[in-house]
């Protein structure tokens, strides 16, 4: 898929390296966000470095965990798009859960994070799903701004909720 000179395709093995930089520069810009006084107090994020290694075991793997789409301007990686399948009981169908969305700030605005969203998508049409489906930090205003005019909207009927095992 081609939009304004932006071109998205599937991530491979050799996008490893890139995939690393651009995920170490999506957690440096979180963690540079300000954060609104009122918000509530979290501990600190445990967040896990996605090493060339990790994208090695964890998404060019004979049995992947997740899929990268990678979008591109010219030759440069612009932003990528992380996300796995699941499945939701009410649609009796697959779903796609996005869980990163990263575009470089000087192709925002350009309509990469658009047709990274539109390509995942048709990745989940292609499998007869219906429904995309993300989380997004509340802080990040940006984001949501973005989602909104994508037609998104926050589903408050349910709740996030994690649990983390530990060995």
């Amino acid at each position: 898929m081609s939009t304004a000179g932006i071109a998205i395709r599937a991530a491979v093995p050799g996008d490893s390296v890139e995939l690393s930089r651009m995920s170490q520069e999506f957690v440096d810009e979180l963690d540079a966000m300000p954060v609104a006084a009122d918000a509530p107090d979290l501990p600190e994020p445990d967040d896990a470095i996605l090493t060339p290694a990790v994208f090695a075991r964890d998404v060019f793997s004979p049995l992947p965990l997740a899929h990268v789409l990678m979008a591109e301007r010219g030759s440069a990686a612009v932003g990528y798009l992380m996300y796995h399948f699941g499945y939701w009981p009410a649609d009796a169908a697959p779903t796609l859960h996005v869980v990163d969305l990263f575009v470089r700030p000087a192709a925002r605005r350009v309509g990469a994070g658009r047709a990274l969203m539109e390509e995942a998508a048709h990745v989940l049409r292609k499998r007869g799903g219906q429904r995309l489906l993300w989380t997004v930090w509340d802080q990040n205003h940006p984001a949501i701004g973005f989602y909104e005019r994508l037609g998104a909207r926050f589903f408050s009927e349910e709740r996030l909720m994690t649990w983390r095992i530990l060995a």
